[in-house]
């Protein structure tokens, strides 16, 4: 059996590396894209991740996202604000349930999701039981909340 000659063999793998950058390049461009506009277009983004609508009385003021618990696991948070009797209705319409007390235990870091320098007061927490639940934390004053979808 003939082979190609050596120059050749070493093009192709050339031209395979080249393509594989250029794949590469392309799935990190269109996550950015992806990332930065769910930044500057938070409430839309609720919408095309959850499929759910906010409710009314309940608006997103910012969103950010965080690899969880392994490589391909990514969990969604918006900041949200309204009356509490409002982002109480968000919670029980998203199907969580009271859960002060674990909520606490399971606040994550604001300072690097959302670069807020000041410590936060959960008043209420409530949690989702599904395989990776999801969270809602209401913050002293009771107009800001944090939503975690997983």
């Amino acid at each position: 059996m003939d082979r190609p000659p050596l120059g050749m063999a070493m093009s192709f793998g050339r031209r395979a590396l080249l393509a594989s950058a250029i794949l590469a390049l392309t799935i990190f461009v269109g996550l950015l894209s992806i990332h930065v506009w769910a930044r500057t277009h938070p409430d839309l983004a609720y919408h095309e991740i959850t499929g759910r609508y906010l409710p009314p009385g309940v608006e997103v003021t910012a969103y950010n996202w965080t690899i969880n618990d392994n490589l391909f696991h990514v969990g969604h948070y918006w900041l949200l604000s309204g009356s509490e009797k409002a982002l109480r209705g968000f919670a029980f319409r998203a199907g969580l349930e009271q859960s002060t007390d674990d909520a606490r235990w399971a606040t994550p870091d604001m300072a690097a999701l959302f670069g807020e320098s000041r410590k936060r007061t959960v008043v209420s927490g409530f949690e989702g039981e599904q395989p990776r639940n999801d969270w809602l934390w209401i913050f002293d004053g009771g107009t800001a909340a944090l939503y975690e979808y997983n």
